[in-house]
């Protein structure tokens, strides 16, 4: 993430000055409805100048595929620790794309 702050020129203060008050907005718990929050944040977000627009959008894939990064090494190593443990048997790379393309 700091490799996407040091691409814009005060972006540490945007970041601090518009994107955080949005963040903590976004920590609250407004349990009434998820679609009036979604659209409170998309509201706010809109108000924010183009290039803090682009930043924001930047952070949240970032963030993202930060997330998904770490979901996908959590399941490799959960499935790894039942293979160790003999819960899950080996497949030929044959078998496996053969599986893979009948699934489709």
């Amino acid at each position: 993430m700091s490799a996407v702050l040091e691409n814009f020129p005060g972006a540490q203060r945007a970041l601090f000055c518009h994107i955080k008050p949005l963040a903590e907005f976004c920590s609250k718990d407004y349990s009434d409805s998820v679609s009036l929050t979604l659209d409170r944040v998309l509201t706010e977000a809109e108000a924010l100048p183009a290039d803090e627009q682009e930043m924001l959008e930047g952070l949240l894939r970032q963030r993202r595929i930060e997330a998904w990064r770490q979901e996908t090494a959590a399941e490799a190593n959960k499935t790894a620790k039942a293979f160790r443990a003999g819960k899950l048997k080996g497949r030929s790379v044959e078998n496996v794309i053969a599986r893979l393309r009948a699934a489709k």
